[in-house]
């Protein structure tokens, strides 16, 4: 399975609701996955299927702690990769 598949198959198991599509008829071509995976609730299922965790940083600005969700943290790692001119499948390689 690529890990565009499998990103695809953690967001419906998670909960993610994409068109009414199952893990089986979810269109693979660009457009479809570059549209899920925008969508901060995709990438939230997908953090709850694999079981990422709320992590805890030290805010420099402010010199405090603060929380933030993983998941939100990997999208944007995502979207740094393709702004570096990676493929999806690459980008999410890397991530996975």
């Amino acid at each position: 399975m690529t890990a565009t598949e499998q990103t695809i198959k953690d967001a419906i198991d998670g909960g993610f609701n994409y068109w009414g599509y199952t893990v089986e008829s979810f269109p693979t071509d660009e457009f479809y996955v570059s549209a899920m995976l925008l969508t901060p609730l995709a990438w939230q299922a997908v953090g709850k299927t694999r079981g990422w965790p709320v992590i805890h940083m030290l805010n420099m600005k402010r010199g405090e702690e603060q929380s933030q969700h993983y998941w939100l943290f990997m999208q944007h790692v995502f979207i740094d990769y393709r702004a570096d001119g990676k493929s999806i499948e690459d980008s999410l390689a890397a991530i996975s």
